[in-house]
């Protein structure tokens, strides 16, 4: 079974780019090993709890929005 490491995943506005405005859900990958200066989610680097695929899915899909943004982390 395939699994993410994740930070958090919640519903909000999209605040950048050509979706700008629009609800969105957003999955925020932890255990990033980067250490940009600039980033903005330096609380999401230790990582958090271990999802299923199939988990993150039904989490997102539950979300009134037709976009989704996977940001921050490593996906391995």
């Amino acid at each position: 079974m395939s699994t993410l490491q994740i930070a958090e995943i919640f519903y909000s506005i999209q605040g950048e780019g050509v979706s700008c405005g629009r609800t969105t859900g957003f999955i925020r990958l932890g255990g990033c090993t980067l250490g940009c200066q600039w980033c903005d989610t330096k609380y999401s680097w230790p990582g958090r709890a271990v999802w299923t695929i199939e988990r993150i899915l039904h989490t997102v899909t539950a979300f009134p929005a037709r976009r989704v943004v996977v940001t921050g982390g490593r996906a391995f």
